[in-house]
């Protein structure tokens, strides 16, 4: 048992029940989707979340953005998988929302 990782493929899209969510292929893709999502990322654009401990093999961070936004724009609901038994972190880039 543990946290879902952050792989959009192979985890994070199972946890959501929005109606119109879809994979968008790169961080500079527009959403032409009332939702889309992007995941197996390390960084989010806003900086927010914790460095990794030293010899991990880094964070795993899903992410999904409404219709018009990219991945690295500041406008998402991020999820966060540390791996290493730290718990997750949920959080929210609404700068230019």
């Amino acid at each position: 048992m543990g946290y879902p990782t952050g792989y959009w493929m192979g985890s994070t899209r199972y946890l959501l029940s929005l109606n119109d969510v879809r994979y968008t292929q790169g961080r500079n893709t527009k959403c032409n989707a009332e939702w889309c999502g992007l995941g197996n990322q390390r960084t989010i654009p806003s900086g927010d979340i914790a460095k990794h401990p030293s010899g991990s093999d880094g964070p795993k961070v899903a992410k999904i953005f409404p219709r018009g936004f990219s991945y690295n724009d500041q406008c998402g609901v991020y999820f966060v998988n540390y791996h290493d038994g730290k718990p997750p972190v949920v959080g929210i880039e609404d700068k230019y929302c």
